[in-house]
């Protein structure tokens, strides 16, 4: 169990409303423990630099823990 945990992929969907392009959006990656749940990453993001001209966005975001890279998320949606 050397490498447990150090390639997590969730497959999860989330809907997210959109009021206003110029707002910012933070994601905070946890695992789930037994115990506990520790951060793994997080990301903030202004809406109006991910959209593209189309309005369709499917693109990686490199997630950071303390400075380092700590995984990608994938957004994609209309």
């Amino acid at each position: 169990m050397n490498e447990a945990g150090k390639h997590p992929v969730w497959n999860i969907t989330f809907d997210i409303a959109i009021k206003n392009i110029s707002d910012e959006i933070t994601f905070i990656i946890y695992d789930k423990d037994v115990k506990d749940s520790d951060e793994v990453g997080r990301r903030t993001l202004i809406i109006e630099n991910i959209v593209e001209t189309d309005s369709y966005v499917d693109k990686f975001f490199i997630i950071k823990y303390d400075k380092k890279n700590a995984g990608e998320i994938r957004l994609r949606g209309t």
